[in-house]
């Protein structure tokens, strides 16, 4: 049956990766976006653009709320400037998003609001699961703030998944994007001493999973979107050096990403053993559940 769906952040990563998979199922799509002629540039007529969510309350009745927006995280060093950015991007866009739904004659079906898995900071060896408590720090707070703006506010017929996020796996963004170009050069390496746990998930499964959170009724709180089999670092650079055929002799030490990112490091550095165990007991089958299928799947030509 065709949904009606509204999405913030549907020109970024996932976003846009969603968007096509939405398509293809012949749902109607409306984003929200800063830049709509560029969006229109994108989509051509395919797709709904606004760049005010008041605009909502004039609409047809939406189906499926997926919220994603949100500033890159770990790009620079998080001055309080950039803070208040990322508090902004995610916490007060939320707030603001929620007031909007409130407003609505009909409240959507469901909403999934996005979240991050720093909101259980470093974790070291120890699995986390969904149940597992929350962190402490910039990022884990953020992450908390983000998710207690949609439960606080959420619409009362609606229903609500929090999806946080690993490191996304794709090619055409992400980390793939940023570290591709110095390991096909013969410069990629493993960063700090290599130990620490990266949880991870390939592009079209988050977006799988979005899609199955959205069509499960059962399915309602907190998950875990990354793959059921994270991996450190120094395993993670030896998988990709092998798949694009490059040394990775290189290593990256802690003390320059902490010089380069300040605080914002610690999400390089610190590991993260993370586990979807909320998405597997739904029933939800991953694609690419090892670091092989999933970079074999990023990196085809």
């Amino acid at each position: 049956m065709t949904k009606h769906v509204f999405i913030t952040g549907g020109s970024g990563f996932i976003g846009t990766r969603l968007c096509e998979l939405l398509l293809e199922q012949n749902n109607k799509i409306t984003i929200l976006s800063r830049d709509p002629e560029s969006v229109r540039q994108r989509w051509g007529n395919k797709i709904d653009v606004i760049n005010e969510l008041s605009e909502l309350t004039t609409m047809t009745p939406l189906d499926w709320v997926i919220n994603l927006a949100g500033e890159p995280i770990v790009d620079r060093p998080w001055t309080q400037q950039r803070k208040a950015l990322l508090i902004k991007s995610r916490v007060t866009l939320t707030q603001s998003l929620f007031n909007t739904l409130n407003q609505l004659t009909t409240a959507p079906e469901v909403i999934i609001s996005g979240s991050a898995i720093g909101y259980y900071d470093d974790t070291g060896n120890t699995i986390f699961t969904e149940s597992s408590r929350q962190g402490k720090g910039f990022a884990a707070k953020l992450c908390q703030d983000w998710e207690q703006a949609a439960v606080s506010d959420k619409p009362h017929s609606s229903r609500l998944c929090l999806l946080r996020t690993g490191v996304v796996l794709g090619k055409q963004g992400g980390m793939l994007k940023k570290v591709s170009l110095p390991f096909k050069l013969g410069l990629g390496g493993q960063l700090g001493n290599g130990k620490q746990w990266l949880s991870w998930i390939d592009l079209d499964d988050i977006c799988q999973l979005i899609l199955f959170l959205a069509n499960n009724k059962a399915c309602q709180g907190s998950y875990n979107a990354t793959s059921p089999n994270p991996i450190t670092n120094y395993d993670f650079t030896k998988a990709l050096g092998k798949q694009l055929h490059r040394p990775t002799i290189a290593t990256v030490p802690a003390f320059i990403l902490k010089t380069g990112l300040g605080d914002a490091a610690s999400l390089l550095l610190g590991s993260q053993r993370i586990l979807p165990a909320k998405a597997i007991k739904a029933g939800f089958e991953f694609t690419s559940p090892d670091i092989s299928s999933c970079l074999q799947h990023c990196c085809k030509k």
